[in-house]
């Protein structure tokens, strides 16, 4: 009697065809009004046939089939999501126009400018007859005077120039908006008007969110003074625009700038060493809940930014993963996790950098941290403590993350490593403590000042440590690269050297001929 695969090996193949699918996809141009039927032919005919070599018995060829089909899916999905958002922007008319709309997200601002993006309602001007109303969902940026300061929800009245994202040689802004859903930017100095606010219950519940936020925001900058106000709201909140410029430069050299962006790398960072000091203490399943507890008050803190949550995500299930101890089970509840979000947004694959920095650290996280472990033992002749489980998650997040940092940032910094551990060890502290001071200024402004001047010494540690370390005289370097087989090469020696270490023992040949007959043994048992 044949053995069934498992399901959980099942999953694993359909849900990595589905992902390929949609990376295939994002590099190769496809009008979907076109060729979207015929892909959808193609579909069916692998179906058909996948279904007439099962009937036969004909092995391997099924199951490639039926993998090919789910790959079809993955650029199905790509390709009519695209569609969806050109025919859509097609009802805007570039040129001068007065456009009105609902901010639908938590405006960014800054000493010159505020950052706005306006789901568009209606369009009028000099480029539009007549007031067009625009039915479907159509996004557009703005970058508008500081003042007044916008919300969320806010009905507006914005007058500019309507454009496409321009693509320069430099700057790609329509891939970088592209995972944001904006379509269009208003320019030409945009000048916009209040009109009035949303009512509905999802402007209300994220509207308060993100004036919580700006709160927090405002407490820790009247508590601390700087750079150490600006330092914790990024550490928080998020954002480094109002540090100085002294400081920036060490964290980007240190590759530090991390601790201030609400990247899903910093919240993966951040969450595991929260859950191994909770683990230490308070054993697996009690660190689960209230490592749980504390990523949903850091969402809500932070305003619930799409990227902490999609972060926040990650980390709520690699905490579940290591509670129930399996490392087979933490791999596919990563993969779960990718596939809806792309699923929901497929543009996330290729063109948001935070989902790529998250979904990579995280696989440092579940694949290479154990390995690191294994082989500083095997180096050291020695078990490794557990205290030093921070030590390998922060170099494996590093190491999965550094081929997109080199390919996007070209900035490789050597004293990254030593760096990290040892100013990560202080982020959740320093977090702690600057949340505490922004609640206390919240309830009583001078006890807030006075909470900020004994708290300042760990921020202080931070700022003294990322300066010390920035010095060194080869601390970084400047690598251009803008090949994409760079970081994919990158990957495949990690993935090499990580099945070297762990069938050493075995040799090279033995380790190939191993995994050759594991496909081949999977194949055939597969019963579909």
């Amino acid at each position: 009697m044949k053995q069934k695969t498992p399901k959980y090996i099942l999953f694993r193949y359909f849900a990595i065809a589905i992902i390929l699918g949609i990376a295939i996809a994002s590099f190769v141009e496809l009008d979907w009004q076109r060729s979207g039927l015929i892909l959808v032919i193609i579909m069916c005919e692998l179906l058909t046939l996948a279904t007439l070599l099962v009937i036969f018995r004909i092995k391997y060829l099924p199951a490639i089939i039926i993998l090919l089909l789910f790959m079809a899916l993955g650029g199905a999905r790509y390709y009519s999501n695209q569609d969806k958002i050109i025919n859509a922007s097609k009802q805007i008319i570039n040129g001068d126009s007065v456009l009105e709309g609902v901010v639908v997200n938590n405006p960014e601002i800054n000493s010159n400018r505020q950052t706005i993006i306006l789901k568009i309602e209606t369009q009028s001007g000099e480029s539009a007859d007549e007031n067009i109303k625009i039915d479907k969902k159509v996004l557009a940026i703005s970058y508008i005077e500081p003042y007044p300061e916008f919300r969320y929800g806010d009905r507006l009245s914005v007058e500019g120039c309507v454009n496409d994202p321009k693509i320069t040689p430099t700057f790609n802004q329509e891939n970088y908006l592209k995972p944001k859903g904006v379509t269009k930017v208003i320019e030409c100095f945009p000048k916009a008007e209040k009109l009035g606010g949303e009512s509905g219950i999802k402007f209300q519940l994220f509207g308060g969110l993100y004036s919580i936020s700006k709160n927090i925001d405002k407490s820790l900058r009247k508590s601390y003074s700087e750079p150490y106000a600006s330092l914790a709201s990024g550490l928080i909140l998020g954002g480094s625009k109002k540090l100085p410029e002294n400081i920036k430069e060490s964290l980007s050299r240190t590759s530090l700038t991390h601790i201030v962006a609400l990247s899903g790398y910093n919240v993966t960072i951040i969450i595991t060493a929260l859950t191994f000091l909770l683990s230490t203490k308070a054993g697996p399943k009690r660190s689960f809940y209230l490592g749980s507890i504390l990523v949903v008050i850091f969402i809500l803190m932070t305003g619930a930014a799409s990227s902490v949550i999609r972060a926040g995500i990650f980390s709520l299930l690699i905490i579940f993963g290591r509670t129930i101890g399996r490392k087979g089970n933490q791999g596919n509840i990563l993969l779960l996790a990718a596939l809806v979000m792309l699923i929901i947004n497929p543009y996330a694959l290729r063109y948001d950098l935070g989902f790529q920095l998250s979904f990579m650290a995280f696989l440092g996280l579940v694949y290479l941290s154990p390995v690191l472990r294994t082989l500083a033992g095997r180096i050291l002749r020695r078990e490794i403590p557990e205290g030093f489980g921070i030590l390998w998650d922060t170099l494996a997040a590093q190491t999965m993350v550094l081929p997109i940092i080199l390919y996007n940032f070209g900035t490789i910094s050597y004293i990254a490593p030593l760096a990290n551990v040892a100013v990560l060890w202080a982020v959740p502290l320093a977090m702690g403590v600057s949340a505490l001071t922004a609640f206390v200024g919240l309830v009583f402004s001078p006890a807030g000042r006075v909470f900020a001047y004994i708290t300042q010494i760990v921020l202080e540690y931070i700022i003294f440590m990322v300066e010390r370390f920035s010095n060194f005289k080869y601390a970084a370097s400047e690598i251009s690269i803008k090949n994409i087989f760079f970081p994919v090469t990158i990957y495949i020696i990690i993935v090499a050297v990580v099945a070297y270490i762990k069938y050493k023992k075995t040799g090279i040949k033995k380790m190939a001929l191993r995994l050759s007959n594991y496909i081949v043994e999977r194949y055939e048992k597969m019963d579909i």
